[in-house]
């Protein structure tokens, strides 16, 4: 195996241990010597990740799984995985087989080393686990003797499906079988499977494969090596994994360079099918578009379905295709990439999409996370797709896989920077990135992680202001590094440093936009600005201050609404600037005005939600309205309508929160709402048991929140104030 195989198989490793999730990845050797490279390559190249060995032979599932209990989110290396496959070990086999699911809720990373040998003993052994792996490595060592010289070929440098170029086929020709017999609708599974069978193909020689699939029917790429030339698209559904890799390169070799770029792209794209409408959305420009598919289908290198106007490349192809157009790949792929960072371009702080609908964006989003795993490389285009997929999964809810595609930009940001330290992009680019870690971390509620990545953005974002003091987009990014600052001090209870870091941002973004009042950005960050230093002067007992920053605040955010009704963010400014009037007026006392503003906050809302249900933000948004009119009508005698909103509220904030359990906002919501209906049936409905119900199920979800995030001053004070309600109902 050469140096640069190697080098390109563990980067596959290491990016797939970057992402927070369940990993079962196998990992087929020759050689000793493996698990010690390899061992050693990580603790190198992920410093920050705990890595730790355990040792199969000889223990029980009991010994086994308590060993990973132990690990957490520790990097689990096995070298002696293998073991379990002894025929003595069934049963420890059978019992890590059926409780598979334990593990994957455990989000292990286990890292399972297997002798070339017993590869093929894994899917009889544990079907179910096997079934859940995320990777699969070959890291085959040059080795005195050849296994199977081959003239004209060099050595076969995998492992999987065994040694021997028998064993291989009988790999191939069982691979083929589970993907006949497997759920259609399980594309992760099929995926994997068909990429495995895209290694051996590539790697089998070319007498060995058609033996291997000598009773199977011609492909679209003929079996007698001739390329079967259609006078029009075919109608056909391709078999996919069938074509032998030495016909494809021969087909290959008949393109022209625009043919081959096209290839490329498909080979960027998922194994699955692309209707003639999306590739045109997504290669806009491109000369000749039906003619360059043609010629693909013509050499048999694509498949075309009439039924849907689609086209279907194999991932055989597709891998055929990546080793060949390696050095021309991202090449190939620039305006595929360019599109889809437009497609899922997005309105800053509300993540809502500029030039999709949320069911189009996840289409992109999935293009562009195939995009993504393909090509690795350093580059600013990539590093802005992977951003824009963060903030996709941001808006839809998925906390946990946003973190994944920011640390992804982030560690793209950081290669170019360090790169080329001299540029001030790249550096603004970290800058930037360390703020996209410190919002998902903050939504997680990983304060302090928030906290310290909010630092080095405005450390950042200083450096680049007093260096370029006229640059506008410098200076407005201290202003948000700053409005980020404060928004941390703010949670972990230090007003007096939130309210100082928000006057700085406040200083700058008045600024900006009296130098530039047509600039709706600057003008809409002014606008947060005040509402910032509204919530902290509230938070400190100034109301009226608070209520004379509200008024700014609201008088902006309408002026803008109105320049621009269709702009949603706008819109939602406006709304929550109605809320906080509201929630201010109630405070003193002004129950009738706080109604009539909240009454307008929730029309907002409800607009925002029927039009755009997939969005988070505006839903928890629309269930905080639904609360301050429960809490209003309570105030007011309107029982019977304060209940309804009450409940409006929980059952809102129970979907959001039962959707996405990672998010520390959705979980506290839901806790106050019970909160607020125990109150509710406690004082007007005097329903004591319905109350302590209540407030025991706020208890445990803030008891829980207070243990996640045990530096976030708001969950601390809540927890503290339902045990007071408690223990006085005794």
């Amino acid at each position: 195996m050469n140096e640069s195989r190697f080098t390109e198989e563990l980067d596959l490793l290491a990016k797939a241990l970057r992402q927070h999730s369940f990993h079962f990845i196998i990992i087929g050797y020759n050689h000793p010597d493996v698990y010690r490279d390899v061992s050693e390559w990580l603790r190198v190249h992920l410093p920050g990740r705990a890595i730790q060995e355990l040792t199969v032979s000889g223990k029980s599932y009991r010994e086994i799984t308590g060993e990973l209990e132990d690990a957490g989110q520790n990097i689990v290396m096995i070298p002696d995985f293998d073991w379990l496959f002894n025929p003595e070990n069934e049963p420890v086999c059978v019992a890590l087989n059926q409780r598979r699911d334990y593990l994957v809720r455990r989000e292990l990373n286990l890292l399972c080393f297997i002798q070339a040998s017993k590869f093929k003993l894994l899917p009889v052994k544990i079907p179910d686990l096997w079934s859940l792996r995320s990777l699969e490595l070959d890291f085959a060592y040059a080795l005195k003797e050849e296994k199977f010289p081959i003239a004209g070929k060099a050595n076969i440098d995998s492992s999987l499906g065994g040694s021997t170029i028998p064993e291989k086929e009988a790999e191939v020709r069982r691979l083929k079988y589970q993907i006949s017999k497997s759920d259609k609708s399980n594309t992760a599974l099929l995926q994997a499977l068909k990429s495995q069978l895209a290694t051996l193909q590539i790697e089998l020689p070319p007498r060995q494969e058609s033996e291997a699939f000598e009773k199977d029917e011609p492909s679209v790429v003929q079996k007698t090596g001739r390329i079967k030339i259609l006078p029009e698209f075919l109608d056909v559904s391709l078999d996919l994994g069938r074509e032998s890799p030495e016909k494809i390169l021969a087909a290959m070799k008949e393109l022209e360079e625009e043919e081959k770029a096209m290839l490329s792209v498909f080979a960027l794209l998922p194994a699955e099918p692309v209707t003639y409408t999306t590739l045109d959305e997504l290669l806009p420009g491109t000369e000749n578009l039906e003619k360059i598919l043609l010629k693909l289908a013509q050499q048999g290198l694509i498949a075309y379905h009439k039924k849907d106007a689609s086209f279907t490349c194999s991932p055989v192809v597709q891998e055929v295709s990546r080793r060949q157009n390696r050095e021309k790949l991202f090449e190939h792929g620039k305006l595929l990439i360019a599109t889809l960072i437009e497609k899922l371009d997005y309105e800053p702080g509300i993540g809502h999409f500029l030039n999709a609908t949320y069911s189009e964006a996840a289409l992109f989003a999935h293009y562009a996370e195939s995009n993504l795993r393909t090509i690795s490389k350093a580059d600013n285009q990539l590093a802005i797709l992977a951003e824009r997929i963060g903030n996709f999964h941001k808006t839809t809810g998925n906390i946990d896989k946003a973190l994944i595609f920011f640390e992804e930009y982030f560690r793209l940001r950081k290669e170019l920077y360090e790169a080329d330290p001299q540029n001030v992009e790249f550096k603004n680019g970290l800058a930037i990135s360390y703020s996209k870690l410190g919002n998902t971390h903050s939504a997680l509620g990983n304060l302090d992680k928030a906290l310290t990545f909010y630092e080095q953005d405005a450390q950042l974002s200083k450096e680049i202001y007093e260096v370029y003091p006229q640059n506008v987009e410098f200076k407005n990014g201290l202003a948000i590094s700053y409005e980020k600052l404060g928004e941390t001090h703010s949670a972990l209870g230090n007003l007096d440093k939130a309210l100082t870091f928000y006057e700085q941002d406040a200083q700058l973004s008045k600024e900006l936009y009296e130098v530039y009042p047509q600039n709706v950005e600057f003008k809409n960050g002014l606008a947060i600005s005040y509402e910032k230093l509204g919530v902290t002067h509230s938070a400190l007992g100034n109301l009226d201050k608070a209520l004379t920053f509200y008024e700014d605040f609201s008088r902006l955010e309408k002026e803008l609404f109105e320049a621009y009704p269709q702009n949603v963010s706008f819109k939602n400014g406006l709304a929550i600037s109605y809320e906080k009037l509201g929630g201010t007026h109630s405070a003193l006392g002004n129950i009738d005005k706080a109604l009539t503003f909240f009454n307008d906050e929730t029309r907002l809302f409800e607009k925002l939600y029927e039009a755009y249900p997939q969005n988070v933000s505006f839903k928890n948004n629309l269930a905080i309205s639904y609360e301050k009119l429960g809490e209003t009508h309570s105030s007011l005698g309107n029982l019977d309508k304060a209940l309804t909103f009450f409940e409006q509220d929980a059952q809102l904030t129970k979907e959001l929160y039962e959707d996405y359990p990672q998010n520390v906002s959705f979980k506290n919501g839901l806790a106050i709402s019970y909160a607020n209906l125990g109150l509710f049936h406690r004082d007007k409905r005097s329903d004591n048991a319905t109350a302590r119900t209540l407030f025991e199920q706020a208890k445990t979800l803030w008891a829980q929140l207070v243990a996640d995030s045990p530096s976030n001053a708001e969950f601390q004070k809540n927890l503290s104030q339902v045990n007071d309600v408690l223990e006085k109902m005794q």
